[in-house]
Parts: C-alpha cells; sequence; structure tokens
C-alpha cells in the first residue's frame, strides 16, 4: 500500500497493490505484483493518484515525503509530478523508522490489524 496522509490526519484514497479491490472504496486504484512489492512501473501511477486527490498544481504545490525504495527513483514519476506541482522528498537512505512517521502510525497499525486478522 501507498499512502498519503496530512499533519492534520487528512488522507487519500490508499494505492493498494494485491489483485482484488472488490471491498476497497470507490475510486480506489491498486496493480498488481508477483513479489507483492511496489516497482517503478507501479510507482509511476502514484503521482498521477496523488495529483487527481490532492488537486495541487505549479501555483499550490504539494510535498510528498517517501521512503528511499529503488521504485521511487523512477525518472517519469519524478518529471511528472514536477510539472504538476508534486515536490517529492524522500528520506536518507536506511532511515530509522521512528523518522518515517507512517511506519509508525499507519502502517504500524495496518501489520498490527493484518496480524490479529491472521492469528487470533
Amino acid at each position: 500500500m501507498i499512502e498519503a496522509v496530512n499533519a492534520s490526519g487528512g488522507c487519500i484514497l490508499p494505492f493498494l497493490f494485491f489483485p482484488m479491490l472488490s471491498r476497497a472504496p470507490t475510486e480506489t486504484i491498486g496493480a498488481a505484483n508477483p513479489s507483492g512489492w511496489s516497482n517503478a512501473e507501479i510507482f509511476k501511477q502514484w503521482p498521477q493518484h496523488f495529483i487527481k486527490h490532492t488537486r495541487c498544481s505549479r501555483e499550490l504545490l504539494a510535498l510528498s515525503l517517501l521512503d528511499n525504495q529503488d521504485s521511487h527513483l523512477n525518472l517519469a514519476a519524478i518529471e511528472f509530478a514536477k510539472k504538476n506541482g508534486l515536490v517529492m522528498f524522500t528520506f536518507l537512505p536506511h532511515c530509522k523508522n521512528k523518522l518515517q512517521p507512517l511506519d509508525i502510525t499507519v502502517y504500524g497499525l495496518l501489520k498490527r490489524y493484518l496480524n490479529d486478522a491472521v492469528n487470533p
């Protein structure tokens, strides 16, 4: 899942990668990859999704903080984002999860709920 939240707790629809989206909210998009992970080709869709839902523009910039996963270094995605007012900034490689806010909040809770559902 690629998720975006803001400091006041707002969020946009998640970008999910798994083949079945039957219970996801309307307009949620997703992609499938046999590894279960994002890749550069899948990530090219993220800036489009983010821009559509935030309505950022060259006049009203938005900032997206990303971890340093290799798939986020996609030149086509970066150029598209830049043209449309989305500034993408990555954390340093091997950054501790305490410096990556979504690792503790969104993804930490998601992992806990998934573990509880799988191992009742």
